[in-house]
């Protein structure tokens, strides 16, 4: 079997557990954790990019490949990140000792946000955080899962608390690692909104994003990928993905419908507030639906809010949990 079946058959049962004993073992969240993260730090080549970073790492002043010229090459990869990698090369790390940090650090704000925002679920969280996020994110796309963690283990809880200068900072950090994260820096905006006016947002996003998907808008979009620094990013659109479309407006339906059941008897303001960002992530998929990769990738930090709102039921819908 699979060793990545294996690492999910464990979480599942581990969830399973806390499920129907109805209560959020330490002992098994925190083997889960362990293991999560030693299976992600000592792997070697898995993912599709593993290789890549390699080379990009090696291509750092210090590394393997004297180049100069280094600060311009490879246009598309972001300051921050060629700072981690001069910092690692400066000190005479191979690339498992910098990769092994950098999932380490993942994995460690995966874990500060299963705590700080799933009580009571973070086994469970854990599970919904693996097929994704873990395996897409940390696995291959190494810089944008580590500001994808950073914005749930730091800048979610920043969020919650209303510490904004925080939120802003580690936020503009994340821009200088993936571009893509300019789109959360939008979210303390949102979650200022009222539920009438998300509604109309939305309906906007998905009627821009049925033009976006005509000639005129894969121009307009076309000419707009240069600001990113990606001459193909917004111009390759290969259409709607029905099949991801449905799969996010179940889901959202499920997730919406729950939550209004919760809210009627709840006046819980951080359940409000993670909707709120969740229906912003179905707002720029919708959008940019025409463009599956770029949507999914824009939008899928504040669609992991849909963890935290399913732990909340899991939790305190004894009727709705199942």
């Amino acid at each position: 079997m699979s060793p990545y079946l294996i690492v999910y058959a464990l979480l599942l049962t581990a969830a399973a557990v806390t499920f129907f004993k109805k209560k959020d073992y330490d002992l098994i969240f925190i083997i889960s954790v362990v293991v999560l993260t030693l299976f992600l730090v000592l792997r070697y080549g898995q993912g599709t990019d593993y290789f890549s970073y390699m080379r990009l790492y090696e291509e750092a002043p210090g590394g393997l490949i004297p180049l100069e010229g280094f600060w311009g090459k490879n246009g598309n990869i972001e300051i921050g990140w060629k700072l981690l990698e001069v910092a690692f090369q400066a000190i005479k790390a191979p690339f498992w000792v910098f990769i092994g940090v950098i999932g380490t650090a993942s994995m460690l704000l995966l874990y500060r946000f299963t705590v700080k925002c799933c009580p009571g679920a973070r086994t469970f969280a854990l599970l919904l955080a693996y097929p994704t996020l873990y395996l897409s994110y940390l696995f291959s796309g190494v810089r944008q899962g580590l500001t994808i963690c950073l914005f749930l283990g730091l800048m979610l809880p920043f969020l919650l608390e209303k510490k904004y200068w925080q939120y802003f900072a580690v936020g503009i950090a994340c821009v200088f690692i993936h571009k893509a994260s300019f789109i959360v820096l939008a979210a303390p905006i949102v979650i200022l909104l009222s539920r009438k006016a998300i509604f109309w947002i939305l309906s906007g996003c998905a009627l821009l994003g049925v033009f976006i998907g005509t000639a005129p808008g894969v121009e307009l979009m076309g000419k707009l990928s240069s600001l990113f620094g990606k001459q193909n990013y917004f111009n390759e659109f290969s259409g709607i993905s029905w099949i991801a479309l449905a799969e996010r407006l179940v889901t959202f339906a499920v997730i919406a419908f729950v939550f209004f059941k919760y809210s009627k008897a709840n006046d819980d303001k951080t359940a409000e507030s993670v909707f709120k960002i969740y229906c912003y992530a179905l707002g720029v998929y919708l959008l940019l639906c025409s463009a599956p990769l770029v949507s999914s990738r824009m939008m899928f930090p504040m669609k992991m809010a849909e963890i935290v709102l399913a732990g909340i039921f899991i939790v305190k819908m004894p009727k709705w949990r199942s």
